[in-house]
């Protein structure tokens, strides 16, 4: 072989072996940036998942321990944390409602509110939401929704069942995002017993009935969380078009409403 094209084969052996190490360089780039990215957005949910726990803890602090206030810091990274707004359509978008059906009396006695749900937006992770609702907590990817804490209900067949309904408000429009602090103030704005009234007493001789209707995610949470508790009835519980109903029997009921505002700020 020439010296000629023995320095041509070498110089083409660089050029190739060159554009493989740049080839591979940006490929592992473009990847392994998106992962991180991806990494970091998920962990910026995760993080918040973890402030809502706490500010939970907080709101139990006032319904159970009878604190008059309580504030939450919530860190935010390129996201959006608001009280969910009425609009035209919908003029509350959350509604909870306890229906006990008393044979020989009157009239059932109904409890009806509409919570305002507290919601964690990530703007990088546009599919990602965390949200305080009624008591309860959710994780919502997309089309999905998981409750990671339960809310105060205790629902029993032979013994007493207590429903807490946290009736959650604020200031409409009350928004704080970019990548502050977050401080939410919780403060009771009144606590009322419902059920039982001072013409029907606790024991329950017909059915109760849980309706609540959220958003179609929310919705199925619900419900997985509900059949549960109501071990005791057989399909208790069904789910359309974001309402969930579940109707069971118990010996005796208390529903108990404690109005909780919430106060955003930077």
């Amino acid at each position: 072989m020439a010296m000629d094209d023995r320095g041509v084969n070498e110089v083409i052996g660089f050029v190739l072996v060159f554009s493989l190490i740049t080839a591979t360089v940006g490929v592992v780039s473009v990847v392994g940036f998106n992962g991180l990215q991806e990494t970091r957005n998920a962990e910026r949910v995760d993080n918040a998942e973890r402030a809502f726990d706490v500010l939970a803890d907080n709101v139990a602090d006032i319904y159970y321990e009878d604190a008059p206030t309580r504030a939450t810091e919530i860190k935010l990274a390129d996201a959006q944390l608001f009280l969910a707004p009425k609009t035209a359509s919908s003029p509350s978008p959350t509604k909870f409602r306890v229906t006990v059906d008393n044979p020989g009396s009157a009239n059932d006695v109904e409890t009806k509110r509409y919570p305002r749900p507290l919601i964690y937006q990530s703007k990088t992770a546009s599919d990602s939401r965390v949200v305080y609702d009624a008591g309860a907590t959710f994780r919502v990817d997309g089309d999905s929704a998981v409750m990671l804490r339960e809310p105060p209900l205790v629902l029993r067949e032979n013994s007493q069942s207590i429903i807490t309904l946290v009736n959650v408000g604020g200031s409409p429009g009350s928004s704080v995002g970019g990548t502050t602090t977050a401080l939410v103030r919780s403060e009771e704005r009144g606590s009322e017993t419902t059920y039982p009234t001072n013409t029907v007493g606790p024991s329950v001789s017909g059915e109760v009935t849980i309706a609540i209707q959220t958003t179609d995610a929310r919705a199925e949470a619900w419900e997985r969380y509900l059949e549960e508790e109501i071990s005791w009835e057989s399909d208790a519980c069904s789910v359309s078009s974001g309402t969930v109903d579940c109707t069971f029997e118990t010996d005796k009921l208390y529903v108990n409403v404690v109005s909780i505002e919430f106060e955003l700020s930077a």
